[in-house]
């Protein structure tokens, strides 16, 4: 499995417990509201891939989620470069106050490869989901 340290961006799937089943979070891209992704975001200077997953899983979506394993990267063009995003499977602590105002939707595991536009998405959720 790849590692963290040429990643640009981090990102997690986030799981929450639910009495019908493991629900899995999924966010409105903000580049293009057709489009259903994985809450990700830029690693800032100086910050860790992992708390940068963590602020951006918050940030997105006002989630507080702890880090369990990292899935793995995924790789896309934004504007000419080259993103190398790291992600992790994630778990729902609390709602907290959300920095944007982003669609969200909690979601079967089966809703989410559905709704998810892309296939590395689909990929990494099915990964968590094992």
């Amino acid at each position: 499995m790849s590692t963290t340290s040429d990643c640009t961006h981090a990102g997690g799937v986030v799981v929450r417990s639910s009495p019908q089943g493991p629900r899995f979070l999924i966010v409105r891209s903000l580049k293009n509201a057709e489009h259903w992704v994985l809450p990700k975001g830029h690693i800032e200077p100086g910050e860790t891939p992992e708390a940068a997953a963590v602020r951006e899983v918050r940030e997105e979506a006002g989630v507080e989620a702890r880090l369990e394993r990292y899935l793995g990267a995924s790789e896309y063009v934004l504007r000419g470069e080259l993103c190398r995003t790291a992600f992790w499977r994630m778990h729902w602590v609390a709602d907290v106050a959300r920095q944007e105002s982003r669609e969200f939707a909690w979601l079967t595991l089966d809703e989410a490869l559905a709704r998810l536009s892309f296939a590395d998405a689909r990929d990494l959720v099915a990964r968590a989901a094992e």
